[in-house]
């Protein structure tokens, strides 16, 4: 195994989690999230629900760029866990000076976890 996926649908706080050999395709990442692919920005740190907390990893997490547009539900538990990355980096997250959400995520987002070729990073 090379990786793990973790696909989380809008309504569900627990993941579908899927363990890979190979990186997974543009067409499954595009399935799962029900369209064109779009990173999502700092989302670059994940703590699976299985481990510590001393166990964030690293990863990259993909949503549908036209999600907002085609009114899918917004994705609560995905965005907990972008505000918990983001949090990581800076101590508002997706607050505001003012405590206003600034952004949220919707529609399924599926989290990829593993090694640097798994996740892209490099070329092999």
């Amino acid at each position: 195994m090379i990786g793990r996926s973790y696909l989380y649908l809008p309504g569900d706080e627990r993941p579908i989690v899927s363990e890979w050999n190979k990186p997974p395709t543009l067409q499954f990442l595009q399935t799962a999230v029900g369209g064109y692919i779009e990173a999502v920005p700092g989302f670059d740190t994940y703590l699976p629900p299985d481990v510590s907390e001393e166990g964030f990893e690293a990863c990259i997490a993909y949503c549908d760029e036209e999600g907002k547009g085609k009114g899918t539900r917004v994705n609560e538990m995905a965005t907990f866990l972008w505000d918990t990355a983001l949090k990581r980096k800076r101590p508002l997250g997706l607050i505001d000076a003012q405590g206003r959400v600034v952004d949220v995520l919707c529609g399924p987002v599926i989290i990829l976890v593993g090694s640097r070729r798994f996740l892209g990073e490099e070329s092999c």
